[in-house]
């Protein structure tokens, strides 16, 4: 983790990940992996998802390596193993779209606000703190989730 953010949230992100399952899944074929582990920016931890992603049509990966993203967009090698997990990427700006959209604002801007000191896109977003207003929040959003769309390739993300 990031030594950028403060002791507190990095409890609280180890205290919550302590209750996620390890992945002991791997693709099936190493060749998807391989080739993606041979794409510049894209690490060993996204190619091993990216891997599993393709192999796995029920599977959607929640990512905010954008850099990863945009080279396996870029990469025409790897454009079969792209098309084969399009629309199941969630990128943060869609999950935080589906946050702001269907739950309660106030809830959401007040876990957010802490946040903002660690992350560029949420302090962008909720920059008033809990005093952001809804509709300029979901705008926001919106525009950062079309920047993106548009770098990795209409449909690559999952919209909702």
């Amino acid at each position: 983790m990031c030594k950028a953010y403060p002791t507190e949230i990095r409890e609280l992100v180890i205290a919550v990940c302590e209750n996620v399952a390890e992945l002991d899944e791997r693709a099936e074929d190493p060749d998807f992996e391989q080739r993606l582990l041979d794409v510049p920016d894209i690490d060993s931890g996204e190619a091993e998802l990216y891997a599993l992603l393709a192999e796995r049509p029920h599977y959607y990966l929640v990512s905010n390596d954008k850099r990863a993203m945009r080279a396996l967009a870029r990469t025409d090698e790897v454009s079969d193993i792209r098309n084969m997990i399009a629309g199941r990427v969630v990128c943060l700006q869609a999950a935080l779209r589906m946050l702001i959209e269907n739950d309660d604002f106030g809830t959401i801007a007040t876990a957010f606000t802490p946040l903002r000191e660690c992350e560029t896109t949420i302090r962008v977003i909720f920059s008033r703190g809990e005093e952001t207003d809804r509709e300029q929040c979901v705008e926001t959003v919106n525009s950062y989730f079309d920047e993106l769309d548009g770098q990795v390739g209409i449909g690559f993300l999952y919209s909702p």
